[in-house]
């Protein structure tokens, strides 16, 4: 750090306008895990190094009012967060030019990241679209569910035991041997990892119509998740289904099919009998639990038609003036 200080004092005295305009900012950029701790360091600069277009500003720190402490990652945009002054900069690489875009003065509990960003942008919400995977094709709705993730969405899929996959189970089940057969014979442990069990099959699939070895894949891939069985936190959430990857919309019918569940107990799969289990549970819980809410919602219905005669002339006024 101190060699650093010692070469921008000696570039500060040179006043080179024209060295100063290209390099000044990268070597204002601390390396990876040395961020100045304050805007100290950088008091000490007499220069802003922004550069709009092609043009370049030379105006005080001061003056500008904001200070900026930035990371150097190559070709990469940066997101930093000053707690400590409030402010937070976006600087953005591309080619030969820099851009600084400086927000205003705002106090955060939080450092401000993407995910809470899209999640105030419209169109976008961070609640996860939840689909219950029984009867679906496996390839259809792995399709759906990525171009959702690339959007920006969370995608929850339920029961990825009970997808289907097109084809008979004999002719699907040779395709698998064959896949677990491909191994790396340098150190197996190097990959291909063969997954067994049907959420992480179907993952897989989801990965393969990814670029997931790009920041935005690997992001897109984050957001999707896939369960055995419906786990407890989403029991009583409504849940969707895509009817562009249902079997009986998209298969013709007499075509052969088969279930995932089924594929991945015969290749090494351990839990079907207690996914099965824990199902019949819970169907039996979900009916007990309808039936109350039907008998419920029968003696609400009973006990507004007795009161109605009594509460008519008010109700009519009520909806008289636009509320139901």
């Amino acid at each position: 750090m101190a060699t650093l200080k010692s070469y921008l004092a000696t570039r500060r005295q040179a006043n080179d306008p024209q060295s100063i305009r290209s390099n000044l900012l990268l070597d204002t950029l601390v390396a990876r895990g040395n961020t100045f701790k304050s805007s100290h360091s950088l008091q000490c600069l007499t220069t802003s190094p922004g550069l709009v277009g092609q043009h370049s500003t030379y105006c005080s720190l001061e003056n500008l009012g904001w200070s900026t402490v930035v990371e150097r990652t190559s070709s990469h945009s940066t997101y930093c967060s000053l707690e400590n002054l409030g402010w937070s900069t976006v600087v953005e690489r591309a080619s030969s030019r820099v851009y600084i875009t400086s927000f205003p003065r705002v106090h955060f509990h939080q450092p401000i990241s993407w995910s809470s960003t899209l999640a105030i942008m419209p169109g976008f919400t961070n609640k996860p679209i939840i689909i219950d995977a029984r009867e679906h094709l496996m390839g259809r709705l792995a399709t759906i569910c990525a171009k959702a993730a690339l959007n920006g969405h969370k995608v929850r899929v339920l029961r990825a035991e009970q997808m289907e996959i097109s084809g008979t189970f004999f002719r699907n089940k040779l395709k698998f041997l064959s896949f677990l057969r491909k191994r790396c014979n340098v150190n197996p442990a190097r990959g291909p990892f063969h997954h067994r069990a049907p959420s992480k099959i179907f993952k897989r699939a989801v990965r393969g119509m990814l670029p997931y070895k790009t920041w935005r894949g690997r992001e897109a891939l984050k957001r999707v998740r896939a369960f055995e069985g419906v786990p407890p936190r989403y029991q009583r959430v409504k849940k969707q289904i895509a009817p562009n990857a249902l079997r009986v919309i998209c298969l013709s019918p007499g075509r052969k099919y088969c279930r995932l569940g089924r594929l991945s107990h015969e290749v090494g799969w351990k839990y079907q009998d207690i996914v099965a289990t824990l199902e019949a549970k819970r169907k039996i819980k979900a009916s007990i639990a309808y039936g109350k809410k039907k008998v419920e919602q029968r003696t609400k219905g009973l006990a507004k038609k007795a009161v109605y005669p009594r509460i008519e002339r008010h109700q009519k006024l009520i909806q008289s003036m636009g509320h139901k």
